[in-house]
């Protein structure tokens, strides 16, 4: 798999000296950690967001209030996981294959 844009990862490895700057490498990631950043990234806020409308259409009439309220709920979920992105990107580790 191929794509034409550059991307900067930080990865560590025990022999820098076997690699050098402009070297093409693959780099990979735990299988585990994938799912999970799509759980957080994908499934999570939708949830986040079906919870919200049914929570709100329960309380009020206005399909603009609940409507409203499960976008700012998602927002809200985003916030909160840029709050804690530093622990995730320790918790996120690539690798050179």
């Amino acid at each position: 798999m191929s794509e034409s844009k550059e991307k900067r990862i930080e990865v560590s490895v025990s022999n820098p000296e076997d690699y050098s700057l402009g070297q093409t490498v693959n780099i990979v990631m735990q299988e585990q950690l994938g799912l999970k950043a799509v759980f957080l990234a994908y499934v999570m806020p939708f949830l986040v967001c079906i919870a919200a409308l049914f929570g709100l259409s329960l309380i009020f009439d206005s399909e603009l209030i609940y409507g409203g309220g499960a976008v700012l709920a998602a927002m809200l979920y985003y916030l909160g996981l840029k709050q804690f992105s530093n622990k995730l990107a320790k918790e996120f580790v690539w690798y050179l294959e």
